[in-house]
C-alpha cells in the first residue's frame, strides 16, 4: 500500500464529518471498512478496485 493510499483510508477510528464510509470486500483482505475525506481519493481507490 503506497503512502497517499494511507493519507486517503483508515479502517477504523471515528468518521469525521463530511467523510464518506465504503464497506467492501479487500482483494487483499487490507481493510473491509474505509472512510475517504477527500473524492479524489474515493475515485482512485474506486477505479484501481474496479479493474481487479
Amino acid at each position: 500500500m503506497s503512502e497517499s493510499d494511507m493519507l486517503c483510508k483508515w479502517c477504523s477510528g471515528v468518521v469525521p464529518r463530511g467523510c464518506v464510509i465504503v464497506i467492501a470486500p479487500s482483494p487483499r483482505g487490507i481493510c473491509k471498512v474505509m472512510y475517504f475525506c477527500d473524492f479524489t481519493c474515493l475515485l482512485n481507490w474506486a477505479m484501481e478496485n474496479l479493474r481487479d
